[in-house]
């Protein structure tokens, strides 16, 4: 017992590892985007700070990498891993929908609930899928 929650703390810490990993990326490109076209480019597109949009970013980075992390076996199938993207992107469309709707919007919640939903599952299946044909190659992968 003791070696299985070694384990998934171990698990956990990577995927959080690589869940401040992609913010990182997605942060960096955001800070050169300020640089180069300044504060207008935030407030004309999303109407966001920067530094809301930075935060947005790492705290989906830190769910779902705990997410990814806490469930990493059963990414073993491809069915597993499709499952792993779609709850691994959900904090990242979430905190998107949140940051995006206004606070006083009618059916606020309900449209939180969609975006989370929908998003990760058009854009979550999808990459938790190629990931696994890109690490496995079709293969399943035994611990």
């Amino acid at each position: 017992m003791r070696r299985r929650s070694s384990r998934l703390r171990e698990d956990v810490a990577a995927g959080i590892r690589w869940g401040l990993y992609f913010a990182t990326v997605y942060g960096a490109f955001a800070l050169v985007l300020f640089f180069v076209r300044g504060s207008e480019a935030f407030r004309r597109g999303a109407g966001v700070p920067l530094l809301v949009l930075l935060l947005v970013y790492y705290g989906a980075g830190i769910a779902g990498g705990a997410i990814v992390g806490a469930l990493l076996p059963i990414g073993a199938s491809l069915g597993g891993a499709i499952v792993l993207g779609w709850l691994g992107s959900a904090p990242a469309f979430f905190g998107f929908a949140v940051m995006l709707t206004p606070p006083d919007e009618e059916r606020r919640w309900l449209k939180l609930a969609f975006v989370t939903v929908m998003g990760a599952l058009l854009v979550g299946t999808m990459c938790g899928a190629a990931i696994w044909f890109r690490l496995f190659g079709g293969e399943v992968r035994r611990r």
